[in-house]
């Protein structure tokens, strides 16, 4: 719809279709014509990213490393944003990090969530948790009810072999490095871990006070984490982690 308003569609995609802001009905047609890869719908279904960069807008796709971000505004939480900016899938609130609930029903937990210090390491922690949660196979909602210890316990009981908080934590981490490492490898940049412009350029009122994520903020959260993680200026973890995670040398970029 902000591609046809700002005239980036040719005619013959646009032809019957009343693409503008408001006119929900169209929606579910386009719906079927995605579904169908017809017109349109043939473009939709690669993703927002690769139809604005087709037509020249990419800066349209509200994404990040090509993934379209879920229900949560990052302008509104820092923590949020800096979830979304390091995902390792892109801008997802499970891969980055549900952070943004931090603030409202944190309880021990709570942050501030315009905190650009305390959000590095809110993020490490939840992203840690979840890639907890899925290497156990457990819902992500008993996070809200304990924390490792109890995992440990039952994993140790399960198996009969010795799943210690502190062992699981290593394992978390190792997995987050082979995570970069994968990524890394794929060409991936610390360019790719920021937000689409709009979210520096466009305030939005949050209790009466504008906010965006400024290119400053996310530079210096970006910064933040990647120390806190173990890696050094450009997001490669360093030779120093991979060898307390027991891991080989990072690999190094395809020539």
């Amino acid at each position: 719809m902000e591609l046809a308003e700002a005239g980036a569609l040719p005619p013959d995609l646009t032809k019957g279709l009343d693409l503008r802001f408001g006119n929900a009905a169209v929606l579910e047609r386009l719906a079927v014509e995605t579904a169908y890869r017809r017109g349109l719908g043939d473009l939709l279904a690669e993703g927002s990213f690769r139809l604005g960069e087709k037509f020249g807008r990419a800066d349209l796709s509200m994404s990040v490393k090509r993934m379209e971000m879920p229900a949560y505004d990052p302008r509104a939480s820092f923590t949020q944003a800096l979830g979304y900016m390091t995902s390792p899938s892109g801008a997802c609130h499970l891969r980055g990090g549900y952070v943004v609930s931090l603030a409202f029903f944190g309880g021990a937990k709570e942050i501030p969530r315009f905190s650009l210090l305390q959000s590095p390491i809110a993020v490490r922690n939840m992203q840690n948790t979840g890639i907890l949660q899925d290497s156990l196979g457990v819902c992500r909602f008993t996070g809200y009810a304990f924390g490792s210890d109890p995992w440990s316990r039952m994993l140790s009981g399960v198996t009969g072999m010795d799943f210690s908080v502190a062992r699981l934590e290593e394992i978390e981490n190792r997995v987050a490095a082979l995570e970069r490492l994968f990524n890394l490898a794929a060409g991936a940049t610390p360019a790719d871990d920021a937000l689409p412009p709009r979210f520096a350029e466009s305030p939005i009122v949050v209790a009466g006070e504008k906010r965006a994520v400024t290119r400053e903020a996310q530079e210096r959260m970006r910064r933040d984490y990647y120390q806190v993680r173990g890696w050094d200026g450009e997001g490669r973890p360093t030779a120093e982690l991979l060898s307390s995670l027991r891991l080989g040398p990072p690999a190094r970029r395809p020539s």
